[in-house]
């Protein structure tokens, strides 16, 4: 268990969840996604994130997110072109010396 004090590389908690947003369960992260940061589990018992603490989801899409999820979260859409390794390659490729011709020709023997 992390007690404080913490290090400087530990102030901020990260929170991942991956996958398919369920209505059921997605409603019930609604209290910790807003200002409130407090988890309310179905007993009744009451969980607080601390300010450091943040949550992270990973999906594919929103189709069984509720306008109410969905105003509390900050969306970022990422391109499937841009994921992979392909961008990175384009990027240290981009970024390298070559001379004429010779970047095709390592891209033809990559791809």
């Amino acid at each position: 268990r992390n007690r404080p004090p913490y290090r400087e590389e530990q102030n901020v908690k990260w929170i991942v969840l991956d996958g398919d947003v369920d209505a059921e369960w997605i409603e019930s992260l609604n209290t910790v996604m807003d200002d409130n940061k407090v988890l309310t589990l179905v007993s009744n018992e009451r969980i607080p994130l601390s300010d450091s603490m943040r949550l992270l989801f990973e999906v594919a899409n929103l189709n069984h997110a509720t306008p109410a999820t969905v105003s509390r979260a900050g969306i970022l859409y990422v391109n499937p072109g841009d994921v992979g390794a392909k961008p990175f390659l384009d990027s240290w490729l981009h970024s390298q010396k070559f001379g004429e011709g010779e970047d095709v020709k390592l891209r033809q023997n990559l791809s």
